[in-house]
């Protein structure tokens, strides 16, 4: 792929999950996916849950 290529979110997500499988990974595989939210944005439900699991790992 180029930097001119474009590839979907969908497409993303199965690319990721692909590799995870081939590393044998894909049982600490969770997606954070924040559709519709802004990245300068704090307030995201995925980013809260991403943060949560953080803590519950330490």
């Amino acid at each position: 792929m180029n930097k001119h290529e474009s590839v979907s979110q969908d497409e993303l997500q199965e690319s990721l999950k692909s590799l995870c499988r081939s590393i044998g990974w894909m049982d600490q595989v969770q997606l954070f996916i924040a559709d519709g939210y802004l990245a300068k944005k704090i307030d995201r439900l995925e980013l809260k849950r991403l943060l949560q699991l953080d803590h519950e790992v330490i």
